[in-house]
């Protein structure tokens, strides 16, 4: 498969939100949400964005748990590795404002909007002492985007974590399964052989969206037409397995 990045719908409302937090301005808070189902690519877009851009991408650890220090010290390594961190969580916080305004003015020098990224973030959402260090010392303060990437119930678990923290989010972005029109396009973007639309929509529906499914799908796709000659349809695919779902069980073309 090509390696072009799709833009698809997700990733589309993924970008506006991050428009819209640069629009706001120095008044409001810097900090987004994305969450959503597994399989449904925010990972990926949060890794494709943060090379787009310069940004700093760093997976939570559970470790962080009620130790914002620690958290602090794994941060400013992700900004920066050849800094050595400091023991208090005062002097990380300067360290880190310091690193990150120094990044945030050299990518937006190139025309980048400058970023952190933190995924698997439930560990941050769930301790208040973190959701507010990032948010008042570092996002609110630097006025540079934060984003928080979690599973779907991240939204609620910073509403009952910190009501306030919670209203004071910029931007909460939803990754849903993707629409048909999705669908083609990453046929168009990814697949190096022709698709007739039949399959495109007999995919889409098995997969019920799911961004991981689909790449996995168009994986085989692509591998049985390069075997065989023509666009590859519903009757060329018959009886060939698409994918395994997430019971294990493999989803068979059953065409015309």
């Amino acid at each position: 498969m090509r390696g072009k990045f799709s833009i698809i719908s997700n990733v589309q409302r993924f970008l506006a939100g991050v428009i819209d937090v640069e629009a706001r301005g120095a008044a409001e808070s810097c900090l987004m949400v994305v969450d959503g189902k597994p399989g449904l690519g925010k990972t990926r877009t949060m890794e494709w964005w943060a090379a787009q851009n310069g940004a700093v991408y760093l997976t939570a650890s559970p470790g962080w748990k009620d130790r914002v220090c620690y958290m602090l010290r794994e941060l400013l390594q992700a900004a920066d590795p050849t800094i050595k961190p400091s023991r208090t969580e005062e002097k990380l916080v300067q360290q880190l404002r310091e690193t990150l305004l120094f990044r945030n003015k050299a990518q937006r020098a190139q025309g980048s909007v400058f970023g952190v990224v933190i995924d698997e973030a439930e560990v941050v959402v769930r301790e208040k002492r973190l959701v507010e260090t990032l948010r008042i010392k570092l996002s609110d303060e630097l006025e540079i985007p934060f984003v928080l990437v979690g599973m779907d119930g991240l939204r609620s678990d910073m509403a009952h974590t910190t009501p306030q923290g919670v209203s004071r989010v910029s931007r909460f972005i939803e990754f849903t399964p993707l629409t048909l029109e999705d669908a083609q396009q990453l046929v168009r973007d990814l697949c190096e052989v022709a698709v007739k639309d039949e399959l495109v929509a007999y995919l889409h529906k098995a997969t019920k969206g799911y961004i991981r499914e689909i790449y996995n799908s168009l994986s085989r796709i692509e591998g049985y037409g390069k075997k065989n000659p023509g666009p590859v349809g519903l009757k060329e695919m018959r009886g060939q397995v698409l994918f395994s779902d997430r019971a294990g069980k493999e989803v068979v073309v059953y065409g015309n």
